[in-house]
């Protein structure tokens, strides 16, 4: 069907008939004609009244078998075409909604998009690998850990929100992926020089690591 779909693209018969090429429409016709009684022969044991009612509006009078739909030519050249309805009409909505007694269509939501960067954008940041050298849970904030983190020229004190997945004792001599260029912030009266990158899929969040050991301070491009 797929094959017959371009076939049908490349051909445009519409074209042809305004055109006046009487012999390439026939053939595109007839051709087109054929696929579509073997599909409703092969098709049959799945949509038996679909099928039926293309056969019957192609002017099939052969047996509905694996058999016939071998042979090359299933409908006649000659044979009265009928114009059936529709074999799979398009759904109103509002109408289906009515049936089922439904007050109100829901509105599609449409997919989120997300707000792209340019090269350039990215370029802007600096990431790079960091080593915690210590760790620590910050008084009177108990989701927070305080990080001292080795970046290779210079040592930085993270404020991480991990504390319900790491244990300080855990993250010691891990290596992390740290945001040097941003801006520090006071977060719960603790200086955070940079930020770590983690994962988070709504319920756990797992930090950014190595998976082979490298120096800390290691360029992220």
């Amino acid at each position: 069907m797929r094959a017959t779909n371009r076939y049908i693209e490349d051909t445009q018969p519409w074209k042809l008939a305004k055109s006046g090429e009487q012999e390439k429409l026939n053939e595109v016709l007839f051709q087109s004609t054929q696929v579509l009684a073997k599909a409703g022969i092969l098709l049959y044991p799945v949509m038996p009244r679909k099928c039926r009612t293309l056969l019957d509006a192609l002017g099939f009078e052969g047996e509905i078998s694996i058999n016939e739909a071998k042979k090359d030519v299933l409908i006649k050249p000659g044979t009265t075409i009928t114009k059936p309805k529709a074999l799979f009409p398009k759904i109103d909505l509002t109408k289906l909604s009515e049936a089922l007694g439904v007050t109100e269509v829901p509105e599609k939501k449409e997919a989120k998009k997300e707000e792209q960067i340019t090269i350039n954008d990215f370029a802007k940041i600096e990431l790079k690998v960091g080593k915690i050298v210590s760790a620590r849970k910050a008084p009177n904030a108990e989701k927070l850990l305080l990080l001292d983190v080795d970046l290779g020229d210079e040592k930085r004190q993270l404020v991480a929100g991990i504390a319900k997945w790491y244990t300080p004792e855990e993250l010691v001599g891990k290596n992390i992926v740290v945001l040097t260029n941003l801006k520090p912030a006071v977060i719960r009266g603790f200086e955070s020089q940079g930020m770590l990158l983690a994962a988070d899929d709504g319920e756990n969040v797992v930090l950014i690591t190595t998976d082979k050991p490298i120096a800390p301070g290691s360029k992220i491009r």
